[in-house]
């Protein structure tokens, strides 16, 4: 009998969408990656509402209070360097630099409470890879339609745009009305296949009766 942590362990990943994380263009939008910086990051999380954060030349340092489970309060410093990529038709792209392998990503996300790390070392995954292709369609379609429904973008967008965001729209749900046939006709095959089977053991306990 193998004892604690011996055996196969399948880590559960999460989801990158409701997992606080540090987003490389986000701050350097807000202008957190300039020299000198302070300020707090602020997430609507229970593990790390925000995070205390200063600016130095190469890298960001990140400080917040952690509850262990034992609920024992610690106060994390954790410093993350970052740096920058030329990009192929001009202008400069970010990055972060994980704590924990050193390699770079745009997002960090937080791990355990304790560590931002990238979504690699701290098992992230993305609701598209978990859901149906049904679901993505719909997930797709929603997006887009957003797109078309804020009001902000009503207001700025060019009518070649608009156009171009309508023909992916009008795709979207071609693409999920046939999806959706193919699930219908699928299940329509299922359940002929199970009446037929339902029939065969009815028809075979008659001869089984009368025998």
């Amino acid at each position: 009998m193998g004892g604690i942590g011996s055996g196969r362990f399948r880590r559960r990943l999460r989801l990158a969408e409701k997992t606080t994380r540090l987003d490389a263009k986000e701050l350097v939008r807000v202008g957190t990656l300039q020299a000198g910086k302070r300020g707090i990051i602020t997430w609507k999380d229970e593990k790390a509402s925000s995070v205390g954060i200063e600016t130095y030349e190469d890298r960001i340092v990140l400080q917040w209070q952690y509850q262990d489970c034992l609920e024992q309060k610690h106060v994390i410093e954790l410093p993350i360097w970052w740096a920058w990529s030329e990009c192929n038709f001009g202008g400069r792209r970010p990055w972060l630099i994980c704590p924990k392998c050193q390699g770079r990503a745009r997002f960090l996300y937080l791990s355990g409470g304790s560590i931002f790390a990238c979504g690699k070392c701290a098992g992230i995954t993305y609701a598209t890879r978990r859901g149906s292709k049904i679901e993505n369609a719909e997930r797709k379609l929603n997006r887009i339609q957003g797109k078309l429904n804020d009001e902000g973008m009503k207001r700025g967008l060019y009518r070649k745009t608009r156009e171009r965001i309508q023909g992916q729209l009008e795709v979207a749900e071609a693409k999920l009305e046939t999806l959706r046939e193919q699930a219908l006709a699928k299940l329509a095959v299922k359940a002929k296949a199970l009446w037929a089977r339902v029939e065969e053991a009815e028809r075979r306990m008659k001869i089984a009766k009368n025998g």
